[in-house]
C-alpha cells in the first residue's frame, strides 16, 4: 500500500450507530465511556519488533490499562485474545497515537479480525502527539486513484466467547493503546456532518459546549448562504428513510429562537425538500426527517416521502444549504425500507414504497389500509415497480392485498417477476368488492365450460433470489387498488410446542432419546414441501434417535427438479458423536474440548454459556447418572 496523504479520507465516512455512541476527547477513552469493552494491547502477544512500553508517561500522559504497544514498521504485530459475552456484530474503535513529528502524515496498519484479513487502523495526523485517537476500523478502497478509507457496514461478526484481533505494521510510526468493542444497533447508517465540507456561514464545531452530539462536533448554520456538502457511502442499493439529527440554537442563550427549516439536496437534485428543526428541539437533539415541510398545530415538521429515498450502492451526496439557519446539524441517519417480517413467517412489501408510473398514485382514502397508505391505478397501463429483498432465496407463494370498488366490473392486473415475461396476474372479482382480499398471483387458464378465465396459483411457488424485482400493471379497466405484496415461504416448518430452535443458528434443540420417526410425523408441520432428515454430509438417512449434527432438510419439487429451500441442524446437548444418546464417547470427546479449549465443538456445551468447561463435563457426569439437576 502505497503511502499517500489521507486527509479526505473521512470525507466518505459511514458509522453504523450503536445503541449509544459517544463523544471522544483526545484523553485515553474507558469502556464505560464508550458503552463498549475495553482491551488492552499490552496484554496481547508482539512480533518482529514490536514493543510493550509499560508505565512511560514520557510521550503519553494517560493511557489505559498499564501501558501501551508501538509498532515500528513492517513485519511488527500484536495479537490480543479478547473475550466476548455475547455472539453479535460490533463496532471496532481502534485508540491509537502518535509518538513522534517525525510521523508527520496519517499512519496505518492492518488488523485481521478472526483471522480475516482486509481492515485497517487509521491514526489521523491530526493527532496530536502525545494524544490519543479513537477511530473505528476500516475498510481501503480506491476512487480517482485515490486511497481512500471507510468504516465496515454492518460491523463485524465475534463470537461468544474467545476470539482474536491481530494488529500488523503496514506504515508504523503509531502507538496502540487498546481496542473498544460497542454492540451495535443495525437499524440505522450514521454519516457524520463534522467530515463534510462547510462553506460560507457555517462552521465545523469540534468538541464543542452543546452536549449529546455523535462522533467528534458538529456542523452550525450561521446564515442565509450556509451549506454543508458530505460524500457518504451507501452499503447496498435499496429504499431508505433519511433524518438529519438536529438542534435548535435557543438553547443555553443563542440567537435563533423557534421552528428552524433548511433546504436538502440529494445528490445535487433540484427537488424542493426541508429538513425541519421545531422550535421544541432546544432542549435537546431530535431525528428531523428529510422531505416535505408541514405546520402542526403551530410546530413546523417535516416528512419523509412514502416510498423514502431510493439510493445506490456507493457513495451518494447530500447537502443542507441554509434557508433559515440557526441550528446545529449532528449527522445524517439512514434506515432501510425492507419487507416486514410477520409473526407466521410471511413477509409483507407495501405498494407505496415502489416507483410509480403512468396512472398509478398513492392514496390514503380507503380505510384498513395496512402502513395507511395503498396504490391505485386510475387508469389503463399504471403501473408500480417494486424492488425488494428477502432474507433467503427459495419458493414462495405471492398474495396481492386487493380492492375492488366496482359492483359490477372484474379487476385483474399483470404481473412480471424479475426478468420473466408478464405471464401471471393478479385477479380480483366484483363479487369480492368492498373489502381487503388477499389475492394470489396465478396462472390464467381460459375454461371453455364456464365461458371465463380461472386462476390457480403455482403449486410450488415461484423461485425468488434475495433482491428481486416485481412489476404490476393495469390490464383490464384500469382503477384497480392494491396495498402490500405478501410472501409466504412454500417450505416453512412449524414446530411443535416444546422443541426449540435458535433462528439465528438455525439449529434445531433437541432432548436425548428423541425419535426421528415421532419428530417427522408428529413434532413438525409443513406447508408445502418435503422433509428430510440427512448426516452431516446431506446424505439422507433413517436414523432411530435424532443426533447431533445431523440435518432437517426442506425441500421443493417442480416435477423435474428437488430444490432445497430450508436446511436446520439438530443439537441434542452433551451428545456430541452424534448417536442421540449420552455416553463415556460424549464424556471424552467434551473432556478433549475442555484441554484443547474447543467451544466450537457443536453440542458440548452443556451449560450453554459459551464456552465448554469443567462445569460442562459435571453437568454430563449428573445426567447420565439420573442425580437431579439444580
Amino acid at each position: 500500500m502505497k503511502r499517500k496523504l489521507l486527509s479526505v479520507m473521512l470525507s466518505v465516512l459511514l458509522v453504523i450507530l450503536p445503541a449509544v455512541l459517544p463523544v471522544f476527547s483526545v484523553s485515553a477513552l474507558s469502556g464505560d465511556e464508550l458503552n463498549g469493552l475495553r482491551y488492552e494491547w499490552e496484554n496481547g502477544v508482539c512480533g518482529g519488533s514490536a514493543g510493550k512500553v509499560i508505565g512511560n508517561t514520557s510521550v503519553f500522559s494517560d493511557f489505559g490499562g498499564s501501558g501501551y504497544v508501538y509498532l515500528f514498521g513492517q513485519g511488527d504485530s500484536v495479537t490480543l485474545t479478547v473475550k466476548v459475552p455475547k455472539a453479535g456484530s460490533y463496532a471496532v474503535y481502534m485508540v491509537s497515537g502518535r509518538t513522534s513529528t517525525d510521523y508527520a502524515t496519517t499512519r496505518c496498519e492492518k488488523v485481521y479480525v478472526n483471522d480475516e484479513p482486509g481492515w485497517y487502523a487509521v491514526t489521523p495526523e491530526t493527532t496530536g502527539v502525545g494524544a490519543w485517537h479513537a477511530g473505528i476500523i476500516e475498510e481501503a478502497y480506491y476512487q480517482d486513484n485515490e486511497l481512500l478509507f471507510r468504516p465496515v457496514p454492518g460491523g463485524h461478526s465475534f463470537k461468544k466467547g474467545d476470539n482474536t484481533v491481530k494488529l500488523e505494521g503496514n506504515w508504523g510510526g503509531a502507538a496502540y493503546d487498546s481496542i473498544i468493542l460497542v454492540p451495535i444497533d443495525t437499524e440505522y447508517y450514521r454519516y457524520e456532518l463534522e467530515y463534510g465540507g462547510a462553506l460560507n456561514g457555517s462552521g465545523i464545531q469540534i468538541g464543542s459546549h452543546v452536549p449529546g452530539y455523535y462522533g467528534t462536533g458538529f456542523v452550525d448554520m450561521w446564515s442565509g448562504d450556509a451549506n454543508v456538502s458530505l460524500d457518504f457511502y451507501v452499503p447496498e442499493t435499496g429504499y431508505y428513510e433519511m433524518y438529519i439529527r438536529s438542534y435548535s440554537f435557543a438553547n443555553g442563550g443563542d440567537a435563533g429562537v423557534g421552528n428552524k427549516a433548511e433546504n436538502v439536496s440529494i445528490n445535487n437534485d433540484q427537488v424542493e425538500r426541508f429538513v425541519a428543526t421545531p422550535s421544541q428541539a432546544t432542549a435537546g437533539w431530535v431525528n428531523s426527517a428529510v422531505g416535505e415541510g408541514y405546520w402542526d398545530n403551530g410546530i413546523l415538521r417535516s416528512r419523509n416521502p412514502i416510498v423514502g429515498y431510493y439510493l445506490e450502492k456507493g457513495q451518494n451526496n447530500i447537502k443542507i444549504i441554509a434557508n433559515w439557519s440557526g441550528s446545529h446539524y449532528d449527522c445524517v441517519l439512514l434506515k432501510k425500507i425492507s419487507p416486514v417480517q410477520t409473526d407466521e413467517n410471511d413477509f409483507v412489501v407495501q405498494a407505496e414504497t415502489g416507483t410509480l408510473e403512468d396512472g398509478a398514485g398513492v392514496y390514503n382514502s380507503l380505510p384498513d389500509a395496512h402502513n395507511d397508505y395503498y396504490v391505485g391505478f386510475n387508469a389503463p397501463g399504471g403501473k408500480v415497480t417494486l424492488n425488494f429483498s428477502l432474507p433467503y432465496a427459495g419458493y414462495y407463494h405471492i398474495y396481492s392485498r386487493s380492492y375492488n370498488t366496482s359492483s359490477n366490473e372484474n379487476r385483474r392486473e399483470k404481473v412480471q417477476i424479475n426478468d420473466n415475461p408478464y405471464s401471471q396476474y393478479i385477479y380480483t372479482p366484483f363479487s369480492m368488492n368492498g373489502d381487503w382480499v388477499n389475492r394470489p398471483i396465478s396462472d390464467a387458464y381460459y375454461n371453455q365450460d364456464i365461458g371465463d378465465f380461472e386462476y390457480f396459483p403455482e403449486a410450488g411457488g415461484y423461485y425468488l433470489q434475495t433482491e428481486n424485482t416485481i412489476e404490476i400493471e393495469t390490464d383490464w379497466n384500469g382503477y384497480s387498488i392494491i396495498d402490500e405484496l405478501i410472501f409466504v415461504p412454500v417450505a416453512t416448518v412449524h414446530l411443535a410446542e416444546g422443541i426449540e430452535i435458535d433462528t439465528q443458528t438455525n439449529n434445531i434443540i433437541m432432548p436425548s432419546q428423541s425419535s426421528a420417526i415421532d419428530f417427522l410425523e408428529n413434532k413438525i408441520e409443513l406447508l408445502k414441501g418435503t422433509a428430510a432428515i440427512t448426516d452431516k454430509s446431506g446424505n439422507a438417512i433413517t436414523p432411530q434417535l435424532i443426533g447431533t449434527g445431523m440435518k432437517l432438510v426442506l425441500s421443493v419439487s417442480d416435477g423435474m427438479t428437488e430444490t432445497v429451500v430450508e436446511e436446520y441442524t439438530f443439537v441434542v446437548y452433551g451428545d456430541v458423536d452424534g448417536d442421540g444418546l449420552f455416553s463415556v464417547v460424549d464424556l471424552v470427546g467434551i473432556k478433549k474440548a475442555v484441554v484443547t479449549n474447543d467451544n466450537d465443538l457443536l453440542g458440548g456445551d452443556m451449560l450453554r454459556d459459551g464456552e465448554i468447561n469443567a462445569q460442562d463435563i459435571v453437568m454430563l457426569k449428573k445426567t447420565m447418572l439420573g442425580i437431579p439437576l439444580e
